[in-house]
C-alpha cells in the first residue's frame, strides 16, 4: 500500500520539463547539422569530412532518439508505446 501511495506522488515527477523541450532542439539540430557536409554546389562544401555518409547517419540517430523522448517526456504509457513503435519503423 504504502508503495503504490508513493509510486503516485513521484509519477509525475519521473520527467522533469527540461526533458519536454529537448527532443525539439535535438530534431532540429540534427537536421541543421546535415547542411554541413550536403555539397550545394561544385566547390560549396559547409565542411569537408572524409566520413560523410558517417556523419549522416550519426545526425539521423538524433531524429531517432528525439521522437524516444518525445513519448517518454509526454508521461503517459501510451504516447511511449507509439513512439516505440516508430522508433522500431524507423
Amino acid at each position: 500500500m504504502r508503495l503504490s501511495c508513493y509510486l503516485k506522488r513521484t509519477s509525475a515527477q519521473l520527467t522533469p520539463i527540461g526533458w519536454y523541450t529537448t527532443w525539439l532542439i535535438l530534431s532540429v539540430f540534427g537536421v541543421i547539422m546535415s547542411t554541413a557536409v550536403i555539397a550545394f554546389a561544385p566547390g560549396i562544401i559547409g565542411a569537408d569530412l572524409h566520413v560523410g555518409v558517417l556523419f549522416l547517419v550519426a545526425l539521423g540517430s538524433l531524429g531517432i532518439l528525439s521522437a524516444l523522448m518525445a513519448g517518454w517526456s509526454s508521461n503517459n504509457k501510451y504516447a511511449l508505446w507509439l513512439s516505440d513503435r516508430s522508433v522500431a519503423e524507423l
